[in-house]
């Protein structure tokens, strides 16, 4: 859909089309836009109150700006270009792809070898409670493991245990959460999976953005201004079990030099 866009711009950014919707969706269709091998049946609709955000129209009230969005459908799968207008000197001022960002990618294995929508509804049911229960678990892990973690670490240093007593103990606990760490790791192949499935089973039904289908793929970074560590899943997972890893290390290290010191 990427040459949709670029037709788009090229097409937009050359003429002054006005601000008539009709006149613009005229000037679409001449430029031969539905046979590009990109969109059917293009349509045309107005932002206004109530199909818009309240911060969108202020933007575009403000600034004296109309937008419309330009629908269209390819392969059964729905499409749509947000068009910023703002008059005849500064022309189109926005195109952008509404699906950029989204995932829409499922996988070519099909989940039932014939249309049967009752089971598929039963498999989706089942896709959902379950992907919910790992995402229960995953959550109940993160906040356990670091709270026994540290727990587990002040106890061990401010008992009368033996030295190799504390030591045995921080192995333990440093073997304890790799053990932790590939059970989640295999509890997130199950989730992708489950997600994976769920999309497909989505877009059989001709659902265009569901549970699954059409999520917000991630694209900022905490810091925003630095974009040092970008939002997501993975990343959060990896900060927590690492800080994990790094408290049990300096434990033990902690313990050797101590007991070589003194």
């Amino acid at each position: 859909m990427k040459k949709t866009l670029k037709l788009l711009n090229d097409l937009l950014q050359k003429e002054d089309m006005g601000e008539n919707p009709e006149v613009i969706l005229a000037k679409l269709q001449a430029a031969n836009l539905e046979n590009s091998n990109n969109l059917e049946k293009p349509s045309l609709e107005k932002l206004s109150k109530e199909n818009s955000s309240k911060n969108v129209y202020k933007k575009l009230e403000k600034k004296r700006r109309s937008a419309w969005v330009l629908h269209g459908t390819k392969d059964k799968k729905i499409y749509a270009w947000y068009l910023e207008y703002c008059d005849k000197n500064e022309k189109w001022l926005k195109i952008k792809d509404y699906r950029e960002g989204n995932n829409y990618r499922t996988t070519p294995l099909s989940t039932a070898l014939e249309e049967n929508n009752e089971r598929l509804e039963i498999l989706y049911k089942e896709v959902c409670n379950t992907w919910r229960q790992l995402v229960g678990v995953r959550f109940k892990l993160l906040g356990f493991l670091p709270t026994v973690s540290i727990a587990v670490i002040i106890n061990t240093i401010t008992s009368d245990m033996h030295l190799y007593g504390k030591l045995m103990v921080c192995f333990l606990g440093l073997i304890f959460t790799y053990g932790i760490r590939i059970y989640d790791k295999r509890n997130t192949e199950l989730h992708d999976q489950l997600i994976s499935r769920g999309r497909k089973i989505e877009e059989e039904w001709g659902i265009d953005n569901g549970v699954f289908i059409g999520r917000r793929t991630p694209n900022n970074y905490y810091p925003p201004k630095l974009k040092l560590i970008k939002i997501q899943h993975d990343t959060g997972l990896t900060i927590i079990y690492g800080a994990c890893y790094f408290a049990w290390l300096i434990i033990i290290v902690y313990l050797v030099l101590r007991s070589t010191v003194f």
